[in-house]
């Protein structure tokens, strides 16, 4: 891998366990104060175990949805789990003002392999009819339909999904998931809910609408984030998308997670930790369960082929399918298609954004001397530059051999780096691979310049 994604790192039991600081953090209203607590209590019930309490608060954030308005999580003292108290739902239904959160999540922020995983993970038995709950712009269902040809439906009201429905010409519904009635496709084969459950403040109702949905022999397949991170790594690149403090109402532990599964008809449950996050597949029945599984390279990076390939120019997909096929074509020594890429995306870049992703230096030089609001991102990079960067100087290091060059794109790398991650921490969001970046371009700066 070039560079990974910071919540598959090590094992919980290995992190060294740090005292956690207070820090200024982004918010909805600019820049706030992350503040951990000591001492106090709360007597809510906890949403996972029902456990009254008293229960620890452990800290209070700016709100990334409410200027003002502070967000305070507390630990259960039964299940290990994190809930927010007072928790009020957030309404992902409202479009937004501006298609930056579309060109984001499109170019750079979906976690695309951890999407294909889930599709691997579902396919190690006969599907036939797939579901994919909170699909958001629904990569998931294309991918399975593309892959595996399976019968494969989105379930998501939000706008993102509805770009995705016309971007990709997949199917998503809008219909309300509930113990009442089945929706019109089910009982489903296969049924994965990626980044979905810690938005739920009554875990219980919405697992059991799922079983009723989901055939007895199928398979259920959602992640979560590791609420065991604000204990590991408090003051990690992750902590803020972990928190997404006024959209996350619960941080599972995997004890908490693997007891609500078996509380609502899944007694059969497998949980994979990492530090930042819970990969969990479910059964009704008692077949063997393999969390653990992974992609089919050949496959995946054939889909993003076909896609980028299929993709009109200039578009937000053609843009995002193409660095991430770049990305892999560079891990896996493909050197001259990722050019051919490269070659593809530099041109569209200097056609609709005037910027020229052939010149690093040129780059560098314009990032490092402005700011750039999240709104205003799309009208003027990529939200994937730094990642297109990175890659084209692990080319110029490691097959063009031409450490001058690689050194350019780094230097720009760490540049755009840090000029994009400001603007998302400026509105209290953040994103792993390109938190990592900006380190990793440094270090590769160096052995460049050696």
């Amino acid at each position: 891998m070039l560079y990974r994604q910071v919540n598959n790192h090590v094992p919980d039991a290995l992190e060294t366990v740090r005292a956690p600081t207070d820090r200024a953090i982004g918010g909805a209203g600019g820049w706030g104060r992350l503040v951990w607590l000591r001492g106090q209590r709360t007597n809510e019930e906890c949403p996972v175990c029902s456990d009254q309490g008293p229960h620890s608060l452990q800290l209070s954030v700016p709100s990334s949805i409410t200027p003002d308005e502070f967000v305070t999580f507390a630990r259960c003292r039964q299940c290990d789990c994190r809930f927010v108290v007072n928790y009020q739902t957030a309404a992902y239904e409202e479009p937004s003002p501006s298609d930056a959160p579309l060109r984001f999540y499109v170019e750079q922020g979906a976690g695309m392999e951890t999407l294909a995983r889930s599709i691997f993970v579902a396919a190690q038995q006969p599907v036939r009819n797939y579901l994919d709950i909170g699909c958001g712009f629904g990569f998931g269902p294309d991918m399975a339909t593309r892959i595996f040809g399976w019968n494969s439906v989105g379930l998501d009201p939000g706008p993102l999904a509805a770009a995705g429905r016309e971007m990709l010409g997949i199917t998503v519904e809008t219909d309300l998931l509930t113990t009442e009635k089945r929706l019109a496709g089910a009982p489903y084969d296969a049924i994965v809910a990626m980044e979905v459950v810690e938005h739920i403040v009554e875990p219980h109702e919405f697992l059991r609408a799922v079983r009723h949905n989901l055939a007895d022999s199928g398979v259920l397949i959602l992640t979560t984030p590791n609420g065991r991170y604000l204990d590991t790594s408090p003051d990690g690149d992750m902590l803020v998308p972990i928190l997404s403090p006024g959209y996350h109402a619960v941080l599972y532990s995997a004890a908490g997670l693997t007891r609500v599964l078996e509380e609502t008809g899944f007694p059969n449950v497998n949980v994979m930790t990492t530090s930042g996050s819970l990969f969990a597949v479910a059964s009704p029945s008692k077949r063997p369960l393999h969390a653990q599984m992974a992609i089919q390279r050949g496959r995946y990076v054939g889909y993003l082929r076909s896609r980028f390939r299929d993709a009109p120019s200039g578009s937000p997909i053609h843009v995002g399918f193409g660095y991430r096929l770049m990305r892999c074509l560079t891990e896996d020594r493909a050197y001259q298609e990722a050019l051919d890429v490269f070659t593809e995306l530099r041109d569209t870049l200097v056609t609709q954004l005037r910027i020229d992703i052939g010149k690093p230096f040129d780059i560098a030089g314009q990032v490092s001397e402005q700011e750039v609001a999240f709104a205003d991102v799309p009208g003027r990079y990529p939200f994937c530059l730094a990642g297109l960067l990175f890659v084209r100087g692990t080319i110029a290091a490691r097959h063009e051999r031409r450490p001058e060059v690689a050194a350019a794109y780094f230097l720009a790398t760490r540049f755009t780096a840090q000029l994009l991650l400001h603007s998302l921490n400026a509105i209290g969001i953040s994103d792993g691979d390109m938190a990592s970046l900006s380190m990793l371009a440094a270090n590769e700066l160096m052995s460049s310049l050696q």
